[in-house]
């Protein structure tokens, strides 16, 4: 399929999600296949993966057993987050990013070919004139957004050439599922639907769902800090993210409520799902019984007709037999008694 055709399809999908119209999976080939590489825009993924889970037990195949930040070596030090993931149904493996995008790459590569903000060298002189200009016009700069690109990719090519900078592994104990995973990603996305080059960034978008994801499974540990690390931060030296903002605290310290009612609507559509799913199953149970029972009674009906059409023959034949002896006797030679007394 040529590329722009991809695209053009990628944003019909968003949008007809996003405007809450409803649309068929089958139709526009939306199938969950974690095996095959491909990505997606995260609200619309969430949607689809509710659709798809038939129970309960289904969405809790999919287990997240560690989550790490993965730093570019590029320039720009775009970073993501890597999901481990474990089929506990099937016993594989697979591997999931969530990341963050501002204006589409070719919007990027012209932006970057007429004006930058990051120094085409890493020399200290330059670095240092970097953060002088960044300084200077963050104001302005962190005020100018466009519409946040938040994609989920399976099997993301990309991660072997990526380097990790902060790790998490998840504890059995405190089971974290995909959908958990996603249910995060999506209310940040909601929340935060623009991306700034300062503030709603790549390294906002990995770093906070990490850290939330932290205080889900480390809820009696002390508040997600960064020591001696380089996520969250442009080459070691500028730090875009920081969690010790009180901006970002208060962000991770309110996000437990709305967490705890968007994973609570997903299971209860899911149970829905599985409802509606269980009782069209039983009435389809129901009229292929009643088929069933139809289809033997007009076996039977037809068995009645053809056991009566022999008894009409039957009947008929014997008054056929009937007819010919009363005419033999009528017809016949007659006999004559003599009394010879």
């Amino acid at each position: 399929m040529p590329p722009l055709l991809k695209r053009l399809r990628a944003f019909l999908r968003t949008y007809l999600y996003r405007q809450n119209m409803s649309f068929s999976d089958e139709a526009l080939e939306l199938k969950i296949e974690p095996a095959k590489a491909h990505d997606m825009d995260t609200l619309l993924y969430y949607g689809c993966l509710c659709r798809t889970y038939k129970s309960i037990e289904d969405a809790e195949n999919f287990r997240v057993t560690e989550i790490s930040i993965m730093k570019s070596p590029s320039m720009a030090q775009h970073e993501l987050l890597l999901a481990k993931l474990t089929d506990t149904k099937r016993g594989t493996n697979h591997e999931l990013t969530l990341e963050r995008f501002g204006l589409p790459e070719s919007a990027n590569r012209r932006k970057s070919s007429s004006s930058s903000s990051l120094p085409p060298t890493t020399s200290s002189q330059s670095l240092t004139d970097s953060v002088n200009n960044l300084s200077a016009s963050s104001k302005i700069v962190s005020s100018i957004d466009t519409p946040a690109h938040d994609r989920v990719r399976w099997q993301n090519p990309s991660i072997s050439k990526l380097q990790k900078v902060m790790r998490l592994p998840i504890p059995p104990n405190q089971p974290v599922y995909l959908y958990n995973l996603l249910a995060i990603a999506t209310i940040i996305s909601r929340e935060f639907p623009n991306y700034t080059l300062l503030k709603r960034n790549c390294y906002f978008y990995a770093g906070i769902i990490f850290a939330l994801v932290y205080q889900l499974v480390e809820k009696d540990l002390p508040p997600f800090r960064r020591e001696k690390t380089k996520a969250g931060t442009w080459n070691n030296f500028v730090q875009i993210f920081d969690d010790n903002k009180p901006e970002i605290v208060k962000i991770i310290n309110d996000f437990q409520e709305k967490y705890t009612t968007e994973v609570d609507s997903f299971l209860a559509q899911v149970r829905t799902q599985e409802e509606q799913r269980n009782k069209a199953a039983r009435v389809d149970h129901a009229e292929e019984r009643a088929n069933a029972a139809e289809a033997k009674l007009q076996e039977e009906r037809a068995k009645l007709q053809e056991e009566r059409a022999k008894a009409q023959q039957l009947e008929a034949h014997i008054r056929d037999l009937h007819a010919q002896l009363a005419s033999s006797h009528t017809h016949g030679p007659s006999i004559q008694l003599t009394d010879y007394h």
